[in-house]
């Protein structure tokens, strides 16, 4: 059964288009624009299109790199990466920080920026969306919840890309974030979401001690690379004796961003189906 009596359209509007609709489940509050830019992805994706803006694009290196430079401007304003700050005294690879990765794969998936003769470059959507803070975000929310494929950045080849339906973890998050949990027990809600075949990763492979796939998933694809990435929830790393999973709490910016509005009708409860 799906959690929190669902209806019909609610999970349509969760799997199609959680965060542009106005009927859906969840949606962005309305705020100052200052509360938008406490979003780290937020924050490197507006610099990053105000720099091509005012450059007329950035010259790439011969690997597609951006510029070492720019790279560390746009980590700095980004969640802080463990490895980098353990091991690199200098940040000088745009390969070697995930979160500068993401915002500009986020921005080329949307189409706001592209390559072009060697250059990154701000496109005509781009440029139309530059410094606007809760149009710019939408568009990410949405993207990340649907058709973004944060698989790219892992090697789970046996699990699907898992932004179908994520919405629905913000709902989870929502109820339950007051606490630190791990991937497990939002796992357990989240399978009740998923296609039978998707669901069906929900399992130990061989000598895996820590994680089946699904949770793996939804822990790394979801909570730590969307959430995470958005500021919307704080993370216990693994490395404690008292825990077997790192552990995610909502924070203080996710109550003032993300609101939830459930139908109570049990009429018109969920069915089961998923309307394309």
């Amino acid at each position: 059964m799906i959690p929190y009596n669902l209806t019909d359209m609610e999970v349509h509007l969760l799997v199609t288009r959680p965060w542009i609709d106005e009927l859906s489940p969840v949606y962005l509050k309305q705020v100052d624009d200052d509360v938008y830019r406490e979003v780290p992805l937020l924050r490197q994706m507006l610099r990053l299109l105000a720099i091509l803006e005012e450059t007329g694009g950035l010259k790439l290196t011969s690997i597609g790199n951006m510029p070492a430079a720019i790279v560390r401007e746009l980590y700095a304003l980004g969640v802080p990466e463990w490895d980098v700050e353990e091991y690199y005294k200098t940040l000088n690879s745009e390969n070697k920080c995930f979160n500068v990765r993401l915002a500009r794969a986020v921005l080329t998936h949307l189409k706001l920026v592209r390559r072009y003769n060697g250059k990154l470059v701000i496109t005509k959507a781009g440029k139309a969306v530059s410094g606007k803070s809760r149009e710019l975000l939408l568009m990410t929310l949405n993207a990340m919840c649907t058709d973004f494929n944060i698989g790219i950045f892992d090697r789970m080849d046996e699990m699907p890309p898992l932004t179908w339906g994520s919405a629905l973890l913000y709902i989870s998050v929502s109820k339950y974030g007051d606490q630190f949990r791990d991937a497990t027990f939002y796992k357990d809600e989240y399978k009740q979401f998923l296609p039978a075949e998707w669901a069906s990763c929900d399992f130990i492979p061989a000598g895996c001690v820590r994680y089946n796939p699904l949770t793996s998933c939804i822990r790394c694809r979801i909570l730590e690379r969307q959430l995470l990435q958005l500021g919307l929830v704080e993370m216990l790393p693994y490395h404690h004796p008292d825990r077997l999973e790192e552990e995610f709490k909502k924070t203080a910016l996710f109550d003032k961003l993300i609101g939830v509005r459930i139908s109570r009708n049990e009429a018109l409860k969920y069915s089961g189906k998923i309307y394309s």
